[in-house]
């Protein structure tokens, strides 16, 4: 379609329909986290780590299990479009003992800067809306597939995806702080459907 404007110069608007991405787009499992846990580096060597299948709210969901300061760290090609999910807990025990409750955090790093992605602070004895699975889903397309760049290409790179507990946010004074719980980490990628 063409007109022609007040100047007389010939104005052209190309209408197309693009679908909505999500009308096309589903998430399909790239990478169970907990399926390469062994492989994973876990901190402090000390801590007690478990794979385990936890009913929170009446929901079962397999988890890792973990102490209130841990850190979990997988070595991971991300693929176009991801994103990872997650749900975080804390276990019922802990919703009636008195802490500082967890702070959550997930990371990425190329193993020179650290970039963090979510921060989740989780208290159930002070916050009944916490009382279950919390589900998270971070977004990692910066980190896979093909960029315009000769310097940065992710698609080609390992990356470590790091998740973080400590005992409460910053700043306190570390009591019990609960027993946190990651349930069914997964990275999954959208894929386009005609």
């Amino acid at each position: 379609m063409a007109w022609f404007n007040a100047s007389g110069i010939a104005v052209i608007i190309v209408a197309c329909a693009i679908p909505a991405c999500s009308n096309r787009d589903s998430l399909v499992p790239a990478r169970d986290l907990i399926a390469g846990f062994n492989q994973a580096d876990r901190r402090p060597s000390s801590a007690v780590f478990e794979v385990t299948e936890v009913t929170i709210a009446g929901v079962p969901q397999r988890a890792i299990a973990t102490e209130p300061v841990s850190r979990v760290t997988w070595l991971v090609a991300i693929p176009d479009r991801a994103v990872v999910k997650t749900a975080l807990a804390l276990k019922p025990e802990a919703w009636a003992q008195e802490g500082n409750g967890v702070l959550f955090r997930i990371g990425i790093s190329e193993g020179r800067s650290y970039e963090e992605l979510l921060t989740r602070y989780v208290d159930p004895f002070h916050r009944p809306a916490d009382r279950g699975w919390i589900p998270v889903t971070v977004d990692l397309a910066a980190y896979g597939g093909f960029k315009w760049s000769l310097f940065y290409q992710p698609r080609y790179r390992t990356w470590k995806l790091i998740f973080n507990t400590n005992a409460g946010p910053p700043g306190t004074d570390g009591r019990f702080a609960g027993l946190p719980l990651w349930g069914e980490p997964m990275i999954y990628r959208y894929d386009s459907r005609p």
